[in-house]
């Protein structure tokens, strides 16, 4: 099994904070998260609109205000959470062992983001404790759901154009996506996905077209580690609204929530003719 690079890990781990964030204290809006928001919203929408006019100048598409928590830095998560503990500790667990893990990637999280090089140990640890947490939020947010903990779920899909698509963890079987992002024939897709399976399987993911009978990519992952998947954009494809489907599938077992696979993500795309 390879081992998740630290960027990557990185990425895992603000990712899992802030799903969490936004489900136990920012979509009920109770006290808590008007205060966050009255400390934080205006520097993290400063970084929000500084991101959009860079992607507005290259082509790519815009954030919305909703997903405010994609700003957040490692250190402000973790503040908030030693801050917040009490809707997040169903969760996390145990308060003193899950901030001193955080406390000590913190350490080196600098190092990280400036592409400096950190210690083997601390690579591992850095694996260890993303998967770890975001095994945590899984679990969570899948507890409403009769079967939660059972199927894998697709934790992420980002596009080399700025669509950055978080299916989230839930009893929904396909996710939908609209990217209003416009596409030709001859062009190609670069698309990263990450997954997380609760029961530690292998999976496989497909990607494919909606709209066409072309035969899909298909590869395997594991839990927490990233797979980059590169799709052309055919003539078959044109259509106002193309969807590629992203399907994962835990391998080893015959369950699965839709029959033959598990969780489907669907970006739709505008798909027009040659140039």
């Amino acid at each position: 099994m390879r081992v998740p690079t630290p960027s990557e890990s990185l990425h895992r781990l603000e990712r899992a904070l802030r799903e969490l964030v936004r489900i136990a204290i920012q979509l009920p809006n109770g006290t808590e998260w008007q205060k966050i928001e009255a400390k934080h919203g205006d520097e993290w929408r400063q970084r929000l609109q500084a991101s959009n006019a860079r992607r507005l100048s290259q082509g790519g598409q815009l954030t919305d205000e909703h997903r405010l928590l994609d700003f957040t830095e490692l250190y402000e998560l973790n503040d908030l959470v030693n801050r917040h503990w009490e809707p997040l500790s169903q969760a996390l667990g145990d308060k003193k062992r899950t901030m001193a893990l955080l406390q000590e990637v913190e350490s080196y999280r600098n190092d990280i983001a400036h592409s400096r090089p950190i210690l083997p140990h601390q690579r591992l640890l850095m694996a260890g404790l993303a998967g770890h947490i975001e095994n945590k939020v899984v679990l969570y947010v899948s507890s409403s759901d009769p079967t939660g903990g059972y199927y894998p779920v697709i934790t992420s899909v980002r596009d080399q154009l700025g669509t950055d698509f978080a299916g989230l963890p839930s009893d929904l079987r396909i996710v939908f996506h609209y990217s209003e992002l416009t596409l030709s024939p001859g062009d190609e897709l670069t698309i990263e996905v990450d997954a997380v399976d609760p029961q530690s399987r292998q999976m496989e993911i497909a990607a494919s077209w909606s709209n066409t009978n072309e035969r899909g990519i298909f590869v395997t992952l594991h839990s927490g580690a990233p797979v980059t998947l590169v799709v052309p954009v055919t003539d078959a494809t044109v259509a106002d609204d193309a969807f590629l489907q992203i399907r994962i599938t835990a391998l080893g077992t015959p369950y699965h929530r839709g029959g033959d696979h598990d969780q489907v993500a669907a970006i739709s795309y505008r798909v027009v003719p040659p140039r």
